[in-house]
């Protein structure tokens, strides 16, 4: 068993209990107290075996969370990210009595970022902190082009049986079918103020910041006014307008990824009828984003590196891990009694690999892949952060710097190894996943076909909150770089009788 030098933290925990009491020495072993004089503080760095889980595509068909964008990966194998997103649209209300229209005053297309409200300025617009924004954005310009799609998305496969899914390399398929007009071309702004809007009753409200674009008018006219027969049912509307298709297209800068809040999303329409009793009436009509949606990404094809783990969002790759690489080595720490303090396991970024400008994934997620659920740590843990993406901060995961100033991975497993410690056999040492997340509170998942390195196929439940994460990372394994520092480890800090 190889012994470290204690870390920083219990050297404080050993002050701490040395001012509790002049005659005695005590330490704090979870929730016992522990006499310092007979106790030892070690800590020991299990062994790990690792391997990837590459995707071709993945299922993005319903997403809860949907990104559009352009990314430039710098200096690593991740190359250009490009997402694009379908959605079919609806009707609110069925069948609208619709007058003699003069004339179609504008049409505003309307998806929100997500954002939190942390103000008003001095002239009384709300201030927001915009989320789920990625890359230089400052510095970055994109063109948001909307077109008709012409493709129609239906419930069920051509069986007629089994749902219709959709997945991340079909992009392709629904460009083919798209209308040749430019219902919105335009750049993206990302103001962080609210935006002043006037609803149908002539009430002046605040909306929160969005994409807020003007869209071709004519287009609307023809496709609702002049067909107003085809917006009797839900049904009979969405064969007849089947969709929007959102692309982007990189102008300036490294680019960005944009999750957006396309379930608010609404086309506007403001209309003047006819009055019978002379001049005009300002109408106001919404067709919402509503219906089957579908994300795609074009980017590169995940690939195996030596030595090191990959993890990357979308049709990317994870990774399965398992501890304490031998059954002899978990035999010899059953046999040796202790308690566990803590118990991390501890991924370092590869540098060399991943530039230092390069936006890195804000969290991984650890989960037990074998039985396809959460782990004890992950389901006791109740701390909240600034907003939800933070919370379960002990459990973590959360992208931090060590002490060297390079950025890790610490995910907290202190009772997944108690468990194990204390179990009489192997069956508690569960095949481990380790994926990124975008929201720590999905723990859905979705069937999902991959490869291991080595060509060997697997299916696996994949974590939702991975495939709408956007960005990768290049992680050293257990090999390392042949330097202690850097390689994959299960840290246990633990208290033994002296």
């Amino acid at each position: 068993m190889t012994h470290k030098i204690l870390s920083n933290s219990w050297v404080a925990v050993l002050v701490v209990f040395l001012l509790i009491s002049c005659d005695k020495e005590f330490v704090d072993a979870g929730s016992t107290i522990l006499d310092g004089d007979q106790y030892t503080l070690p800590s020991y760095s299990s062994s790990i075996e690792t391997k990837n889980i590459f995707f071709n595509a993945v299922e993005t068909g319903n997403l809860p969370v949907n990104s559009i964008g352009v990314y430039n990966h710098k200096n690593t194998d991740f190359g250009t990210l490009n997402h694009s997103f379908v959605s079919q649209v609806s009707l609110p209300v069925l069948n609208p009595e619709i007058g003699e229209v003069e004339s179609i005053e504008s049409v505003t297309l309307s998806v929100p970022f997500y954002s939190t409200l942390t103000g008003v300025d001095d002239k009384g617009n709300g201030v927001y902190e915009l989320d789920s924004i990625y890359g230089d954005y400052e510095k970055s310009r994109l063109i948001l082009k909307v077109h008709e799609s012409n493709y129609l998305m239906s419930d069920f496969s051509s069986d007629l049986i089994s749902k219709r899914k959709y997945f991340s390399n079909e992009g392709s398929t629904f460009k083919a079918n798209l209308g040749v007009q430019d219902l919105v071309k335009d750049t993206i702004v990302l103001s962080k103020t609210s935006i002043p809007f006037t609803d149908e009753n002539g009430t002046t409200i605040n909306l929160s910041p969005r994409v807020f674009m003007k869209m071709d008018t004519t287009f609307f006219r023809q496709k609702i006014f002049d067909l107003t027969a085809e917006l009797a049912t839900q049904e009979k509307f969405k064969r007849h307008f089947r969709g929007l298709f959102f692309e982007t297209e990189l102008v300036e800068g490294d680019g960005m990824l944009m999750n957006l809040n396309f379930a608010k999303a609404q086309i506007i329409i403001r209309y003047k009828e006819k009055n019978p009793a002379g001049g005009t009436l300002p109408k106001i009509m919404y067709i919402s984003l509503s219906g089957h949606t579908a994300n795609f990404f074009d980017q590169n094809e995940a690939k195996a590196i030596a030595d090191r783990l990959v993890l990357k969002g979308g049709n990317g790759a994870i990774a399965e891990i398992e501890l304490f690489g031998t059954k002899d080595e978990l035999k010899e720490l059953q046999k040796d009694p202790f308690l566990i303090n803590e118990a991390n396991l501890v991924f370092k970024v590869d540098h060399q690999l991943m530039n230092q400008e390069t936006q890195l994934p804000e969290r991984i997620y650890v989960y037990d892949m074998q039985n396809d659920t959460t782990l004890v740590d992950y389901r006791n843990d109740f701390t909240t952060g600034k907003t939800f993406k933070f919370n379960k901060k002990v459990f973590s995961g959360l992208k931090e710097k060590d002490a060297q100033g390079q950025y890790q991975y610490k995910v907290r497993i202190t009772e997944h190894v108690h468990k194990i410690l204390q179990s009489s056999d192997n069956s508690l040492n569960v095949k481990l996943g380790v994926s990124l997340t975008d929201n720590i509170l999905d723990t859905s998942k979705r069937k999902s076909n991959g490869k291991y390195e080595d060509g060997k196929d697997v299916t696996v439940n994949l974590p939702l909150a991975h495939t709408y994460s956007p960005f990768g990372v290049i992680l050293y394994n257990e090999k390392g770089d042949n330097q202690e520092k850097n390689k994959l480890e299960l840290e246990i800090h633990y208290s033994k009788p002296k």
